[in-house]
C-alpha cells in the first residue's frame, strides 16, 4: 500500500487555461510516443510552453521511467484528489504501464480516504462497499468513452494540438463538446478547488482540536478554542502561502507520501485494537443515508479531470485502459479494506475525519501534526488551480492583472474558503458535496457527452448510444440525490 498511496485528495488536472509547463528542449528529434500514427516531432517547432500535467491532489511525485531512468514531476493533489492545473515541469512522455497504474491509483487515494469509515458506518458496510465496487465498474466504462473520444482528437488534429489538447481535461471537452461545455467544465474544476481547499481547512482545524488537550496543552485559552475558532489563525498563515511559488513547495512530496500512509496505518491499527461495542454497531445497508456515503467514495473515485496528465505522459497511451484497470482495482480493494476496519472499530461515532478519533500517544500526535502539516503546504498548490482559471477569465477580457491584484484575488479565493469551512464544518460534508456534484458530472456527465458528439454517424452501436444516454441520466440524478435527497 506504500507504494501507491501517496496523493491527497483531490486535485484537478485542468486543462489549460493558461497554465504553463516548461519543457525541456531535445538537441535532436524525438520519437512522439503519445500519439498513434504519428512519429516524429521536431522540438525547435513545438512551443515549450505547454498545458500542465496534474494529478491530484496532496503532493508532488517525481514517476521514474523503467526503460528510461528519467523522471517527471506531476504535482499531485487527489478530488483527486485531487487535479489542479499548477505549473509543472514535463519531459516527453516516459512512463510505463505500470507507472501510469501507480499513479491512477494514487490519485484515487489520499486525503479524502480519511472520510471513509465515516461514509461506511453512515452507509452500512455491505451497500457502501457495493457501491464503490459499482463505482468503480462503472469509472473504467466512462474512462474508455474518454479514450474513444480522444483518439479523434487524435485523427483530427496535429501532432502538436493533439498533444496539448491531451494533456487538459477542460480542453477535451470544449475540443469535443463545444466550447460552452469547456467553459462548464472550468467552473466545475474552480468548484473542486473551492470545496478541497474548504476541506482542508477544516480537516487542519478539526485535528488540532483535537491536538489542543491536556496533558498536550494546558492552558485554558488554547485547550478552550473551537475548531471554527482556529480557522482564523489558519487565514493567517494560508494566504501568504498563497504568494510562494510552487517550486519552493516541491518537498511536500515525500512528506505527502508518509503522513497518509502512516495516518491510515494508525487508523486501521487503532481501530482493530478497539474492544467491540454493539450499541454503535454499524448497520449493513442503511440506503436512507445514500447523501452522505456516496460523495465522499465518488470524491475518491470520479477523478477523470486527472487523466489526462497521466495519459499523455506514457510512451503508448492506447495501454492507458489497461493501466486504469490495474491501479482502480488495487485502490478499490484498499479503500474498502480501510473503510470496512475504520467503520467497524469506531461505529457510528466516527468523525468524518477519522483522524480526530486517534488518541493518546505522542507518535499519534506527531502524525496528526504531520498530516496538518502537510496540506496546509498543500492548499496552495490546490488554490492555484482556481487562481490560473479566475486570472484567465481576466485575460480573456482584456484585462492585466497586476502582482497586486494577483494577490488580492488569491486573498479573496482563501477568505471565501475559509467562510465555506465555518459554513459547512464538516469534512465528510465538504468533500461529499464536491464529489457528488463536480466530480460525478465530470465523471458521468463529460466523457458518454464526449463520446456522444465525437462519433461519427452510425459509429455508435445501439447499445452504446443508449448506455451512454442512461450513465448522462443517472449522473444527473446522482448530483440531484446529493444536493436533495
Amino acid at each position: 500500500m506504500a507504494s501507491f498511496a501517496c496523493t491527497g485528495s483531490a486535485a484537478l488536472g485542468s486543462s489549460a487555461q493558461g497554465v504553463v509547463t516548461k519543457r525541456r528542449r531535445q538537441s535532436s528529434n524525438v520519437m512522439d510516443r503519445s500519439l498513434p500514427g504519428r512519429t516524429r516531432v521536431d522540438p525547435a517547432k513545438s512551443s515549450p510552453f505547454l498545458s500542465s500535467p496534474v494529478v491530484r491532489a496532496n503532493n508532488g511525485d517525481r514517476v521514474r521511467s523503467r526503460k528510461s531512468g528519467r523522471s517527471t514531476l506531476q504535482v499531485c493533489n487527489s478530488a483527486a484528489a485531487a487535479d489542479f492545473p499548477v505549473p509543472a515541469e514535463q519531459e516527453e512522455p516516459t512512463i510505463s504501464e505500470f507507472d501510469a497504474a501507480a499513479n491512477v491509483a494514487k490519485a484515487v487515494m489520499g486525503a479524502g480516504c480519511f472520510s471513509l469509515p465515516y461514509a461506511f458506518a453512515t452507509g452500512g458496510l455491505v451497500l457502501s462497499t457495493i457501491t464503490m465496487a459499482l463505482g468503480s465498474l462503472l469509472c473504467l466504462y466512462t474512462i474508455s468513452m474518454m479514450c474513444r473520444a480522444e483518439d479523434k482528437i487524435v485523427k483530427s488534429k496535429s501532432p502538436e494540438e493533439a498533444k496539448e489538447i491531451l494533456r487538459s481535461y477542460t480542453k477535451i471537452i470544449a475540443t469535443s463538446v463545444g466550447p460552452k461545455g469547456g467553459k462548464v467544465a472550468e467552473v466545475l474544476l474552480l468548484m473542486c478547488c473551492l470545496g478541497v481547499c474548504s476541506a482542508y481547512m477544516v480537516f487542519i482545524a478539526g485535528t488540532v482540536e483535537t491536538v489542543l488537550v491536556p496533558p498536550v496543552v494546558t492552558s485554558p485559552a488554547l485547550t478552550s478554542l473551537t475548531q471554527n475558532q482556529l480557522i482564523l489563525p489558519l487565514l493567517v498563515l494560508m494566504i501568504p502561502l498563497t504568494f510562494i511559488s510552487l517550486a519552493g513547495l516541491s518537498f511536500i512530496s515525500v512528506m505527502g507520501n508518509v503522513s497518509v500512509v502512516a495516518g491510515m496505518s494508525f487508523v486501521a491499527y487503532y481501530a482493530l485494537s478497539l474492544p467491540a461495542n454493539p450499541a454503535i454497531a454499524a448497520p449493513l445497508f442503511n440506503i436512507g443515508a445514500f447523501s452522505d456515503f456516496f460523495g465522499p467514495i465518488a470524491f475518491l473515485f470520479f477523478v477523470h479531470f486527472t487523466f489526462p496528465s497521466i495519459s499523455s505522459s506514457m510512451t503508448d497511451r492506447t495501454k492507458f485502459l489497461s493501466a486504469a484497470k490495474k491501479g482502480f482495482a488495487f485502490a478499490t480493494v484498499v479503500c474498502a479494506l480501510f473503510g470496512i476496519v475504520g467503520a467497524i472499530g469506531f461505529g457510528t461515532i466516527v468523525n468524518s475525519n477519522v483522524i480526530a478519533m486517534l488518541q493518546g500517544a505522542v507518535l499519534v500526535t506527531g502524525v496528526k501534526l504531520l498530516l496538518c502539516v502537510n496540506l496546509l503546504f498543500t492548499f496552495p498548490i490546490i488554490a492555484t488551480g482556481a487562481f490560473v482559471v479566475i486570472e484567465g477569465y481576466f485575460k480573456d477580457a482584456g484585462i492585466k492583472v497586476s502582482s497586486l491584484g494577483s494577490k488580492a484575488i488569491r486573498a479573496a479565493f482563501v477568505i471565501m474558503a475559509a467562510t465555506c469551512a465555518v459554513s459547512i464544518p464538516s469534512f465528510g460534508k465538504l468533500i461529499g458535496y464536491v464529489g457528488g456534484v463536480a466530480c460525478t458530472v465530470c465523471t458521468l456527465v463529460f466523457p458518454p457527452l464526449m463520446l456522444l458528439k465525437s462519433a461519427d454517424k452510425g459509429e455508435l452501436a445501439k447499445w452504446e448510444w443508449i448506455s451512454a444516454k442512461l450513465i448522462i441520466l443517472l449522473g444527473l440524478a446522482l448530483v440531484a440525490f446529493t444536493l436533495f435527497g
